[in-house]
């Protein structure tokens, strides 16, 4: 609800200039509490405050979600993440980290991390794979084929180039492989993001 009293200022000729407000009062009902909030401006301006600039000077912020979406900050944040440690043979394709976003929820994920070294070397060499999914879409990979443990070719870091938003519902996995017969490779994989309501 809005009452606000005004007066039409004019100038020398008559015609219509400011607008010079007596009382300006919104009255705003907490989420979700219920309790209401009043301010009231007085003063004189060009034009009547829009309904963002009266929102902006209500503090706290938690004030009119239903008319102002909050920022994500402001919706219920959670920080969110995986790790996946291990030093394991070849194998085929396996799921390590699976994350689905929940009801009602939003994420964004900020970074993801693949760090992967071969630490004894394989009978029959082959390639090993990191794949991050979103859904059935691969979003991230990352390969090597070397037999040489502590070489650095043999030793691949990567990293998430932009942040991934995803929907309530979408799903985040993270699979290995190894294509090798014997040896072994350390895998230190993981993703950190932020959840918050849709």
């Amino acid at each position: 609800m809005k009452k606000i009293e005004a007066e039409i200022l004019r100038d020398q000729a008559g015609r219509p200039g400011n607008i010079k407000l007596k009382n300006l009062q919104v009255d705003f009902e907490y989420y979700p509490t219920g309790s209401t909030h009043k301010i009231i401006l007085s003063g004189r301006r060009a034009s009547i405050p829009r309904l963002f600039e009266v929102l902006d000077m209500i503090y706290p912020r938690d004030v009119i979600v239903s008319i102002r979406g909050l920022n994500w900050y402001d919706r219920n944040p959670e920080t969110i993440g995986e790790q996946y440690d291990a030093s394991i043979p070849g194998h085929t394709p396996e799921d390590r980290i699976t994350y689905t976003v929940p009801v009602d929820r939003i994420a964004i994920i900020e970074s993801i991390t693949v760090n992967a070294a071969r630490t004894t070397s394989a009978t029959k060499l082959g390639w090993v794979n990191v794949r991050w999914f979103v859904n059935a879409n691969r979003v991230f990979t990352m390969n090597f084929l070397n037999d040489t443990p502590g070489d650095l070719a043999a030793k691949i870091e990567r990293t998430l180039g932009s942040a991934i938003a995803l929907l309530q519902g979408d799903i985040l996995r993270m699979e290995t492989v190894d294509a090798s017969t014997g040896g072994v490779v350390s895998y230190e994989c993981a993703f950190k993001g932020v959840e918050f309501d849709a």
